[in-house]
């Protein structure tokens, strides 16, 4: 297991295309990109032909803001 390692995606791109339909979709490539190995990282083990399992948690929510809006809109 492995930490997340840090991609720079600034310097990344989007595609648009069209599908066989014609409908417009957008590809984000991960072309050009560099990153940066750390130490235990998922980065550094792939790059050392390893496996890399690195579990992950997003949650984004501000909870004090969240707070302030139930308190003044309460249900």
């Amino acid at each position: 297991m492995a930490r997340q390692g840090f991609h720079d995606y600034a310097r990344g791109s989007v595609v648009e295309a069209r599908d066989p339909r014609g409908y417009a979709y957008f590809w984000f490539g991960l072309h050009g990109i560099e990153h940066t190995p750390g130490h235990d990282s998922d980065l550094e083990a792939i790059a050392d032909g390893y496996v890399s399992v690195t579990p992950m948690h997003l949650d984004l929510t501000h909870e004090p803001s969240l707070a302030a809006l139930r308190a003044a809109f309460p249900a």
